[in-house]
Protein backbone atom coordinates (compact mmCIF):
# COMPACT_ATOMS: atom_id res chain seq x y z
CA UNK A 1 0.00 0.00 0.00
CA UNK A 2 1.49 3.46 -1.20
CA UNK A 3 -0.41 6.86 0.36
CA UNK A 4 0.40 10.23 0.55
CA UNK A 5 -0.51 11.70 3.99
CA UNK A 6 1.08 14.92 6.12
CA UNK A 7 -0.11 16.28 9.23
CA UNK A 8 -2.45 19.45 9.11
CA UNK A 9 0.92 21.68 10.18
CA UNK A 10 2.83 20.02 7.66
CA UNK A 11 0.29 20.07 4.76
CA UNK A 12 -0.64 23.99 5.68
CA UNK A 13 3.19 24.84 5.37
CA UNK A 14 3.63 22.93 1.59
CA UNK A 15 0.70 24.50 0.51
CA UNK A 16 1.95 27.88 1.60
CA UNK A 17 5.16 27.43 -0.13
CA UNK A 18 4.03 25.47 -3.13
CA UNK A 19 0.28 26.27 -3.40
CA UNK A 20 -2.46 24.30 -2.68
CA UNK A 21 -3.14 23.14 -6.85
CA UNK A 22 0.63 22.60 -7.58
CA UNK A 23 1.07 20.45 -4.40
CA UNK A 24 -1.90 18.68 -5.13
CA UNK A 25 -0.79 18.04 -9.11
CA UNK A 26 3.04 17.17 -7.53
CA UNK A 27 1.56 14.08 -5.54
CA UNK A 28 -0.64 12.95 -8.41
CA UNK A 29 1.77 13.36 -10.85
CA UNK A 30 4.11 10.72 -8.47
CA UNK A 31 1.27 8.27 -8.26
CA UNK A 32 0.92 8.12 -11.70
CA UNK A 33 4.56 7.56 -12.48
CA UNK A 34 4.80 5.27 -10.48
CA UNK A 35 1.86 3.15 -11.57
CA UNK A 36 3.54 3.20 -15.27
CA UNK A 37 6.71 1.83 -14.12
CA UNK A 38 4.79 -0.63 -12.09
CA UNK A 39 2.98 -1.44 -15.15
CA UNK A 40 5.86 -1.79 -16.92
CA UNK A 41 7.47 -4.19 -14.61
CA UNK A 42 4.39 -6.59 -15.07
CA UNK A 43 1.96 -5.40 -11.94
CA UNK A 44 -1.24 -4.80 -13.75
CA UNK A 45 -3.66 -4.63 -10.90
CA UNK A 46 -4.36 -1.43 -8.79
CA UNK A 47 -6.79 -0.67 -6.08
CA UNK A 48 -6.91 3.48 -6.31
CA UNK A 49 -8.69 5.22 -3.32
CA UNK A 50 -9.11 8.86 -2.09
CA UNK A 51 -8.69 12.22 -4.11
CA UNK A 52 -7.64 15.49 -4.04
CA UNK A 53 -9.48 16.48 -0.75
CA UNK A 54 -6.49 18.11 0.65
CA UNK A 55 -6.35 20.67 -2.29
CA UNK A 56 -9.62 22.13 -1.51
Amino acid sequence: MISATASTQALAAIQQQYGATEASHAVEALFSLLAARLTEGGITRFIVAGGETSAW
